[in-house]
């Protein structure tokens, strides 16, 4: 059918189409050849058809070509249109995207607002209360103003008695500090006499210490013996020595041999009680002991 070559130009898609028209056309010439007998007519006809046949296929190869040109103008404005409204369509999504996002903005937002104005509401309810409590204690604060009023009344009539009692506790205040002072002189007075006296007593009490240092230190005595022991010893020396004292008078005059001196007994102390008077005070008594 020599459609090799309309094949290679026009396409697959278009492959039964000119099929289909170059069967029309070969019918058609098979009809022709029916018609004419004539050799030279034949001739002549087999070349027109050869010339009508390559004018047709000619003809069928550039309707082919115009279809396959519109089909791809065709294709083309249907690919610029579907790549227009898919841009279209990718704008209008990015609209959408960012009126949503707006719209999440928005609702973020009124959720933020109607936070607030609970909170808004709350305060307001608490406000209401505090300012109830706050009319209550306004109208206790103006009652107890009107108590304290009144007692301040009362109070300034019992100050004005306590300024007279004042005035005359003062006057004999003032007498009792007179009489005090008077006193407080008499008793400073004793006080430095008594203080003097002290000093005296203070002095002798020393100057007894010291005799008694230098009694111990002559009699070789500890310093922690008692008044009793010291008075003791010195009894004793005062008794040795009024005996030494008669023993060596009585050696030293010769007495008369008709004279005979009885011998001292032992139970005779040669010490009288006017000897030791001196000696009787208060540290010559025995310590007592403690039981």
């Amino acid at each position: 059918m020599h459609m090799d070559q309309i094949a290679k130009d026009v396409g697959v898609d278009l492959h039964t189409e000119s099929l289909l028209l170059r069967a029309e056309q070969l019918a058609k010439l098979e009809y022709d050849k029916n018609i004419d007998k004539s050799a030279l007519v034949y001739q002549l006809q087999r070349r027109v058809r050869t010339l009508r046949d390559q004018l047709q296929r000619r003809d069928l190869h550039l309707d082919l070509l115009r279809k396959k040109i519109s089909v791809q103008d065709e294709s083309t404005k249907i690919r610029s249109l579907l790549e227009t409204e898919r841009d279209e369509a990718n704008i209008r999504a990015k609209k959408l995207q960012k009126q949503l996002d707006k719209a999440q903005l928005q609702l973020t937002e009124c959720r933020a607002q109607i936070r607030d104005l609970k909170l808004q509401l709350s305060d307001a309810g608490d406000c209401k209360l505090t300012s109830l409590e706050r009319a209550k204690k306004i109208d206790d604060l103006e009652k107890r103003l009107v108590e304290s009023e009144m007692l301040r009344m009362r109070f300034s009539r019992k100050v004005t008695v306590l300024k007279e009692q004042l005035k005359s506790t003062s006057d004999s205040h003032n007498q009792d500090k007179t009489l005090n002072e008077h006193t407080m002189r008499v008793l400073q007075d004793d006080l430095s006499s008594i203080k003097f006296q002290l000093s005296e007593v203070k002095r002798r009490e020393c100057s007894l210490e010291d005799l008694r240092r230098t009694v111990i230190s002559l009699l070789a005595l500890d310093s922690s013996c008692t008044d009793y022991e010291i008075t003791s010893k010195i009894t004793k020396l005062v008794a040795a020595h009024r005996e030494f004292s008669i023993l060596s008078k009585r050696y030293d005059d010769p007495l008369p041999s008709y004279v005979h001196l009885p011998p001292p007994s032992e139970s005779s102390d040669p010490l009288t009680v006017d000897d030791f008077e001196i000696l009787n005070n208060a540290y010559n008594k025995r310590p007592q002991r403690k039981t």
